[in-house]
């Protein structure tokens, strides 16, 4: 997993408007914790575009607030790539 900070444009989540409390608490302290997203690749360009895993609500709510806004997310391995827990380099014998 790693962090990272994306245009929440890039995001896709259900959007789920209905909680007044929660938006009254980001208006008030911002986003506190990182959205959990998935990457995936879509488009012509190949460019990534991210699934929402966990927060679809906090993301639903920080998309209302500000459209084009900068959210912080955490990023879930998928194992494309080569690092400590990448499958290819353990020992199969």
């Amino acid at each position: 997993m790693r962090a990272d900070r994306i245009c929440i444009r890039k995001l896709i989540f259900t959007i789920d408007l209905n909680h007044p409390d929660l938006a009254q608490s980001l208006k008030r302290q911002g986003q506190t914790f990182p959205l959990r997203v998935k990457t995936i690749y879509s488009g012509y360009d190949g460019s990534p575009r991210y699934i929402v895993i966990d927060g679809h609500k906090r993301a639903s709510i920080l998309a209302s607030m500000d459209p084009n806004g900068m959210v912080d997310v955490d990023i879930i391995d998928d194992f494309t790539t080569a690092g400590s827990n990448y499958w290819g380099n353990k020992n199969h014998h």
